[in-house]
C-alpha cells in the first residue's frame, strides 16, 4: 500500500524519545500499548486543536505527564518553523521584480 503524500503544512507525525522508556519500564504491555494509542491521539488532537480528556488509566496519565511536555515543544517548535518558512515565502514571492537578479533569486 503507498501512501499519498500530504500536504507539508499538515503534521503527519511526532518524535518519541529513549529516555521515555524509563517513565514506561514497569508498565505492563497492555498499559504500554495503552499510552502509545494516548500519544497518537493526542497528537492528532493537538494538531487539530481539539480536547482530549486524561488518561483513564493511572499509570497512563502518570507516564504521559512525564511526556506531554516534550510533545507540546515539538510542535510548538514546528508551528514556529511553519510560520517562519511562510515569511521566508513572502519575501522572496513579494520582491519587485526589477530586483531580480537570475544568478541569486
Amino acid at each position: 500500500m503507498v501512501d499519498t503524500p500530504k500536504p507539508k503544512t499538515q503534521k503527519i507525525g511526532m518524535v518519541v524519545y529513549f529516555d521515555w522508556r524509563k517513565a514506561i519500564k514497569s508498565m505492563s504491555y497492555d498499559q504500554k500499548g495503552k499510552l502509545f494509542d494516548y500519544i497518537l491521539e493526542y497528537g492528532e488532537k493537538l494538531y487539530k486543536n481539539e480536547h482530549i480528556e486524561p488518561p483513564q488509566d493511572e499509570y497512563v496519565a502518570f507516564a504521559f505527564n512525564f511526556m506531554q511536555g516534550q510533545l507540546d515543544r515539538d510542535y510548538q517548535k514546528w508551528l514556529n518553523k511553519c510560520e517562519q518558512n511562510k515569511r521566508n515565502i513572502m519575501k522572496r514571492y513579494n520582491k519587485d521584480e526589477s530586483d531580480f537578479d537570475p544568478l541569486n533569486p
